[in-house]
């Protein structure tokens, strides 16, 4: 008798959070309810969501074999709720991940959580879409992914998982304002690096401030620019020659169609690399090469 595909799949479903769950800890930083988190690497390090992590000591680590350890602290990004944990002395299974290209809208998506001491929990659906924080708009290259399953309590800080088991990325109710989002997994591995090399993440910074305008007449259309109203004067953007009342119109040549763009633009550009500046300055098109600072931490 031929296979039910409806139990092929489920039995799939199954695997998938067995393979998942040999990575997963339970992660007890808080005062309510313990939350989850990844092993990442053999070395002990364990990504989790950074606002279940209420403090820097005392925070308790249940394995999967059910052995219960503590960690601290390596360091935290709250722009992507992030929290790096260190375990000493525990033999750790590190997740395997997926690479970026093989994340796609529509996928099948599975929550792993261990929120609590004894079997793994999970939530499935699908890859909704790839978004920004700021705005809920499609981006190719969106910083975060929008699964559409339910995070019950304690699943911020687990893994989102395909349908072979392989981490999708890190999930977090945090960031979605109540409706989850998750950071891919290469992102969490750039985050990872910095944070176990520096403690935090170092972002690239301009040192300007700028508003939404319309110069219909200089460039054509009705595109948008940035109007710059304010230049730091001990900061890049200055020390390259940007002035107030200049008008941005792309960065490294790609058109800006909103506000956000800069500062999607200035996330993949590393401290002490260039960014090529478009600008409109007196109704004339100039070029201006800008050697990107580290941003203050606040």
């Amino acid at each position: 008798m031929p296979a039910n595909p409806a139990e092929q799949l489920s039995d799939a479903l199954v695997t998938a959070v067995e393979t998942a769950a040999q990575s997963t800890v339970l992660v007890s930083a808080r005062r309510r309810f313990p939350a989850s988190g990844v092993a990442w690497t053999s070395e002990g390090l364990v990504v989790t969501a950074n606002h279940v992590v209420e403090r820097d000591d005392e925070i308790g680590i249940l394995l999967p074999d059910g052995t219960e350890t503590s960690a601290a602290v390596v360091g935290r990004d709250p722009r992507s709720d992030i929290a790096l944990l260190k375990v000493e002395d525990a033999k750790l299974t590190p997740a395997e991940r997926v690479s970026g290209d093989d994340v796609k809208v529509g996928q099948l998506a599975i929550a792993v959580a261990r929120p609590t001491h004894g079997t793994p929990q999970a939530s499935h659906g699908v890859v909704s879409a790839f978004v920004s924080r700021r705005r809920r708009r499609v981006r190719n290259a969106a910083p975060f992914i929008r699964p559409d399953l339910t995070m019950y309590p304690g699943f911020s800080g687990g893994p989102l998982v395909n349908a072979s088991g392989l981490v999708i990325g890190v999930n977090s109710s945090h960031l979605g304002r109540g409706e989850g989002l998750t950071v891919p997994a290469a992102t969490v591995d750039r985050i990872v690096t910095a944070l176990s090399t520096d403690g935090r993440i170092r972002r690239a910074y301009l040192g300007i401030a700028s508003q939404p305008a319309r110069l219909a007449e200089e460039i054509g259309g009705s595109d948008a620019v940035l109007l710059v109203v304010m230049v730091d004067p001990d900061s890049p953007a200055a020390a390259a020659g940007v002035l107030v009342g200049d008008s941005i119109t792309s960065v490294d040549g790609e058109r800006l169609r909103s506000a956000d763009d800069l500062q999607f633009a200035l996330a993949g550009v590393e401290v002490g690399f260039d960014v090529s500046l478009g600008i409109i300055r007196g109704g004339d098109g100039v070029n201006l090469s800008v050697t990107a600072g580290e941003r203050p931490q606040s």
